[in-house]
């Protein structure tokens, strides 16, 4: 039977945090993308993409970059918004009696609150400490992104490997077919098993035709990570080691933990209800509201000009602040909750995952010892035989499917290994501290 090829690869969905505004934002980058003129597009590149190179490409792409930029700004606003001054109110009124229409008096004034609360500035660290959250929480979508560019990386890599893998196991038919076929001219063989030499050698050609042919979609999702159209195309291919070398040790893991922007993100989000409380509670000191005018008085065919002037504060009676108080405080219980919950599980599943990581490089190294390289030396001494007349076809064919199954086997568990460091990267990943091997 021949072997069939699987892939430890699987996409699973990325949490969300932001709100409405972010779908809104999303649909304008999609337009964008679909508007943007083909003359924009650079050249094709048609050397072999580096991980490091994909994934500088991937940081470039104009569509992401004003899509994480939009949030911010709109996260900037707001610290704008908050300290902002309250406008003056000009106000202008007239008096007349009924009973003698001449007599009138116009006032002109001018009204201004004075923020002597402190809440305002209060309310503008917070504004600037939610900013620098949501900083921070761009900062793990871009680690997702890269996250999805590694994926479909290493899922190319692992494909051209297996293509390859068939290629390289028709070379070795054909090299068979070839010394066979001068023996079945010389009449020394018969014909069948030449015959039956080509036939499998036509099984593993269809099959590389098939994972050629499957790999164009894998292209078009890189290049769509890439933000290249022209990247689809079939010069768009990778180099690198399905492999991984090695795996970060536990120290490095948690000096990534310990700058995660996630928990960062969450020490902000602390900050902020923290100071949205101090201000909530600052109400027992009301702000002042001042105003000032010009007094006109018509009457008994007289004018009189004047001045007024007053001070107004609220009262603190029926509303003292207890649901602003209350709300803040209970945000701010809730993030400090949410983070301990982040820190502890972050890195319960970072230590796990690369435990695993570590257990699958180690079963990968093995086996390259112990199964691939004796398949090849098995495969090696089949065909001498075999060439010599000392084995039959089906064991020659035996060993052949041994050797191409091993092959397929390693293949497969460096995948797997290398999607489980890709797992780790993204769990520890904070775009600046950690960037892998």
């Amino acid at each position: 039977m021949t072997p069939q090829v699987s892939s430890p690869y699987r996409k699973k969905p990325i949490g969300h945090r932001f709100s409405l505004f972010r779908t809104l934002l999303l649909g304008i980058v999609v337009i964008s993308l679909i508007a943007t003129p083909t003359g924009a597009q650079e050249t094709p590149i048609s050397e072999p993409l580096t991980e490091a190179q994909a994934l500088h490409l991937a940081g470039d792409h104009p569509g992401f970059e004003a899509y994480w930029a939009a949030f911010q700004a709109n996260a900037d606003a707001e610290t704008r918004i908050a300290q902002a001054l309250p406008n003056p109110d000009f106000r202008w009124t007239r008096e007349q009696l009924f009973s003698d229409p001449t007599e009138t008096e116009d006032t002109l004034t001018i009204e201004q609150r004075l923020l002597t609360s402190g809440q305002r500035r209060l309310n503008v660290e917070a504004a600037r400490a939610d900013a620098l959250a949501t900083g921070e929480e761009i900062r793990v979508e871009r680690a997702s992104h890269r996250h999805q560019v590694r994926i479909s990386f290493f899922e190319l890599l692992y494909r051209q490997e297996v293509i390859t893998a068939y290629r390289n196991a028709a070379v070795d038919l054909e090299r068979a077919i070839e010394s066979y076929r001068q023996r079945v001219e010389a009449g020394e063989s018969s014909r069948y098993e030449l015959e039956r030499l080509r036939l499998e050698r036509a099984e593993y050609e269809a099959i590389t035709g098939e994972e050629t042919a499957a790999i164009y979609q894998i292209r078009g999702e890189l290049a769509a990570h890439l933000g290249d159209d022209g990247l689809s195309d079939e010069t768009l291919s990778v180099q690198g080691e399905l492999l991984p070398r090695e795996i970060p040790d536990d120290d490095a893991i948690r000096e990534a933990l310990a700058v995660h922007p996630e928990l960062i993100a969450s020490d902000h989000r602390i900050d902020s209800q923290t100071l949205r409380s101090q201000a909530a509670r600052r109400i027992w000191i009301p702000d002042l509201l001042i105003h000032a005018g010009l007094k006109r008085g018509r009457g008994g065919g007289e004018r009189h000009l004047g001045w007024e002037a007053g001070v107004a504060v609220a009262l603190p009676i029926f509303y003292r602040g207890d649901g602003e108080v209350s709300q803040a405080d209970a945000r701010h219980d809730a993030e400090v909750a949410w983070r301990g919950l982040l820190e502890d599980r972050a890195a319960t599943r970072a230590m796990a995952q690369a435990r695993s990581a570590r257990r699958y490089l180690a079963i990968t190294d093995e086996y390259e010892v112990e199964g691939l390289e004796r398949a090849r030396h098995l495969f090696a001494l089949a065909e001498q035989s075999y060439l010599a007349g000392e084995m039959s076809l089906l064991e020659f064919i035996d060993a052949h499917s041994g050797l191409i199954a091993a092959e397929l086997r390693y293949l497969e568990l460096a995948a797997t290994t290398r999607a489980e460091l890709i797992n780790l990267q993204k769990l520890l990943e904070t775009g600046d501290t950690f960037e892998g091997e």
